[in-house]
């Protein structure tokens, strides 16, 4: 008797734990090339097809982030320039990790901030972006995932990885426009052929 109850526990004690849903793993993004080609000069500002005015009037109007000084945003920067989960040895195709674990740390300091997100659908992308570890080239074909914050006057974009400092939404838009179109997901049409489009998420 004392061994069928000893199995019953055993089993109502495993049984959450054989139905547990385990965390999802962030999604990888796929390398396409890492190359040391230099990359194509950049214009400071994106297009007005990269990002248009109304666009950029809804992000500005819409409060969803904690509005941060701008010196307040690189000393931030600065701090995850030296900390190896922001900044990885080996960047592969871990931005989505990396963009997390940022986004948690932001959060543990009250601040709201979201993810930039980048996606090629039909996997013709160049994102082209250099590594700051090892100062390689790497070109990336699905999407790239990285943390926005809001300023006073618009939004400015961390990615430690790719990036020596902040930048600034549509400096940050330029430069992956000098390799590859890109516009907005909400203006994506039926026609566009290889075009990758940016969305930001809280």
């Amino acid at each position: 008797m004392k061994f069928l109850s000893a199995l019953a526990f055993g089993l109502v004690s495993f049984l959450p734990l054989a139905f547990a849903q385990p965390s999802p793993r962030p999604e990888i993004s796929l390398i396409k090339s890492i190359d040391d080609l230099p990359l194509p000069y950049s214009t400071s500002d994106a297009s007005e097809e990269g990002l248009p005015q109304e666009a950029l009037r809804k992000l500005l109007d819409s409060g969803d982030f904690t509005v941060l000084s701008e010196a307040q945003v690189q000393e931030i920067f600065s701090t995850l320039e030296n900390d190896s989960q922001a900044r990885n040895q080996n960047a592969g195709g871990n931005c989505a990790v990396r963009r997390s674990y940022i986004q948690r740390y932001l959060r543990k300091k009250r601040i709201k901030s979201g993810s930039l997100y980048i996606e090629c659908p039909s996997n013709h992308g160049r994102l082209r972006l250099i590594d700051q570890v090892t100062g390689r080239r790497f070109s990336f074909t699905n999407f790239h995932d990285v943390n926005i914050v809001a300023v006073p006057n618009g939004h400015q974009v961390l990615d430690v990885q790719f990036n020596s400092e902040p930048q600034t939404l549509s400096g940050y838009l330029a430069q992956i426009e000098a390799s590859q179109k890109i516009k907005p997901l909400a203006d994506r049409s039926s026609g566009d052929r290889d075009y990758c489009y940016w969305s930001i998420k809280k």
